[in-house]
């Protein structure tokens, strides 16, 4: 049987971390197919390290804060050159980044050495993309940046073109890839339960690559990645004026994954509600065609229709972050100061009681050193006492010696 690298390449908010996530906790399980999601011994900032085909895009910059074109080379031949040794003992290799589909560091360049390094080692190469629509998508790919550091409102964002560097025309991503590697490359899937293998995306992905997954998989113990929404999303959003909440991993977000779980607010963005409905029939305009082409081309489907699944789409022209009055607001910010002032009281009670064992401790120390004190202080005497003696015994002997002469 010839020998496949499978390369998921996102896109971006369509389960990737749960799926990177799941294949490395299974990892043994994986293996026992004859297939590995290897770890590839690289370590990037701000990266997970189950994103193992980032070092195809890693941008490298040398002291003077340039580009270094010759380590980012370097780079992608010695990853290449690991993964290839992956077969050595495995039929299948499995690697996976969302940032490959909208990087421009994947461009057919970096396709073609892939293709090439593949080919000289007479492994085919396989390509697997999950699809979601693009309103829902654009939503969820907006607040993930609020919920990093970004302060525009989704309107804003729309209008402002930003939303452009996803790319969210599909046909024309998918059509420079396969001008490269061929159609028959690219595994496309649609992001919808409906069409899910098992209904689940973990099942669904495992699935592609010849595995079926059973109650002895283990599932994570925590949301990977979570989402934010509604009211609490806004206050980041606004907070994010601010520099100390601006950051990228700010302090303040565990507080709003905690807030948003323990309220069950909805975050999968399964409808389109931050659009208006002109906003929204506009936006959804400019992929019908690429939508139908990448349907009948890519998944055989004579009807075009790339998504089943209806979407509720708003009735009313009302921007749905003016529908959060202050009262609601203040409300969120409130919860969210006493969830901090918990955390606050909890290290202060765990600083006490480490406190109160070093007082232990150096009470213990203190009374130890006396005793040593005081263990030295006899010693000392014993020494002195027997030094005396010694020295009383040697005297009266030299005189009794002289005496007889």
């Amino acid at each position: 049987m010839k020998k496949t690298l499978f390369v998921h390449i996102g896109t971006p908010k369509t389960g990737t971390s749960a799926i990177q996530n799941y294949c490395s906790i299974n990892n043994a399980r994986i293996q026992a197919t004859g297939t590995i999601y290897p770890n590839l011994g690289f370590e990037f900032p701000g990266i997970g390290i189950t994103r193992h085909a980032h070092f195809l895009v890693n941008t490298i910059k040398n002291a003077e804060g340039k580009r270094d074109n010759a380590a980012e080379a370097e780079l992608v031949n010695d990853g290449l050159e690991r993964l290839m040794a992956g077969f050595e003992e495995y039929d299948k290799v499995v690697i996976s980044d969302e940032n490959l589909w909208n990087s421009t560091n994947f461009n057919d360049k970096k396709v073609n050495l892939l293709k090439s390094v593949c080919d000289e080692h007479d492994v085919d190469l396989k390509f697997i993309v999950y699809l979601r629509r693009q309103d829902v998508l654009i939503q969820s790919y907006w607040a993930q940046q609020v919920k990093e550091k970004m302060p525009l409102t989704f309107t804003e964002y729309i209008e402002s073109g930003k939303y452009k560097f996803f790319k969210l025309d599909y046909y024309e991503r998918l059509e420079k890839i396969s001008a490269i590697c061929g159609k028959e490359s690219l595994i496309v899937r649609t992001y919808e339960k409906s069409q899910y293998y098992k209904g689940s995306i973990t099942a669904d992905f495992l699935h592609l690559l010849g595995i079926e997954t059973d109650p002895s998989f283990q599932e994570p113990d925590h949301v990977v990645n979570p989402s934010l929404s509604g009211p609490v999303l806004e206050v980041k959003r606004i907070l994010n004026k601010m520099e100390d909440y601006s950051q990228k991993g700010s302090f303040i977000i565990p507080l709003m994954n905690a807030y948003q779980n323990d309220h069950n607010e909805k975050t999968n963005y399964s409808g389109a509600e931050y659009f208006t409905p002109d906003m929204h029939r506009d936006f959804m305009a400019q992929y019908e065609e690429s939508n139908r082409k990448t349907a009948q081309e890519y998944l055989g489907r004579e009807d075009g229709i790339l998504f089943y699944e209806e979407i509720e789409v708003p009735a009313i022209e009302d921007s749905p972050l003016s529908r959060y009055d202050m009262e609601t607001m203040i409300l969120v910010c409130g919860e969210l100061l006493a969830r901090q002032h918990d955390i606050v009281e909890g290290y202060k009670e765990k600083l006490k009681e480490k406190n109160d064992e070093i007082y232990h401790i150096k009470q213990d120390l203190q009374s130890a050193e006396r005793n040593l004190h005081t263990t030295e202080t006899k010693l000392n005497s014993m020494v002195a006492y027997y030094n005396q003696s010694f020295l009383k015994r040697g005297s009266l002997k030299v005189k009794k010696i002289l005496s007889r002469k």
